[in-house]
């Protein structure tokens, strides 16, 4: 079931889709056909080697662009998985998640306006169990973060990652990624903390 209240031609004020599977819910200034192409904007500004100058011109006002994009898209978003299991038999074998899986946020790309929020309390990977993951997302200080926590990631029957924590951001064209973890192999117990920084940049033909 889908359900819409449409304020003008291509806008959105609310949308909802029911389904056995998952429900979703969108409210605010909605523009469907032009949700991706702003978000390819916004991400420009924070990875300039990504763009086409042939196609896409510099963006020389960045606050103009923000204010354009924001008065087109500017909603919120909820989604809560329910049953899976039949559809993810049929497209995506071995990998399962449980029902109860949520999330939120609002989309509006201005600077610190855009969040994501998400929780799933279990899922399944080809065998890798994974036990209660929160997903956070934000476009706080020029950049876009996005911060995984896991309580459990079962490697085996008997070795897992505890509290594991990534946090990954673009700005400056470069993507950045760290990684903090708990681990338990057997009787062993350690810590462990990773970092990497890929740079972008965009070469002549």
């Amino acid at each position: 079931v889908i359900k819409s209240d449409y304020d003008k031609i291509d806008s959105i004020r609310t949308m909802q889709v029911l389904s056995d599977f998952i429900d979703i819910k969108l409210w605010g200034d909605i523009k469907p056909t032009t949700i991706a192409s702003s978000f390819e904007k916004y991400l420009y500004t924070l990875m300039p080697s990504l763009s086409d100058s042939l196609k896409t011109p510099a963006i020389q006002n960045k606050d103009s662009l923000y204010t354009a994009i924001a008065e087109e898209n500017n909603f919120n978003f909820e989604a809560k998985l329910k049953d899976l299991s039949e559809p993810s038999t049929m497209f995506f074998p071995g990998i399962s998640v449980k029902s109860g899986t949520t999330l939120k946020g609002k989309f509006n790309l201005a600077p610190g306006k855009l969040f994501i929020e998400a929780f799933c309390p279990e899922a399944n990977i080809q065998g890798t169990k994974i036990d209660e993951l929160i997903l956070n997302g934000d476009n706080q200080d020029d950049k876009l973060n996005f911060y995984i926590n896991t309580n459990r990631i079962f490697l085996t029957e008997t070795s897992s990652l505890d509290n594991s924590l990534i946090h990954a951001y673009i700005s400056q064209d470069k993507l950045y990624l760290d990684f903090i973890w708990n681990t338990f192999l057997d009787s062993l117990n350690y810590s462990g903390d990773v970092s990497l920084i890929a740079n972008m940049e965009k070469r002549p033909n």
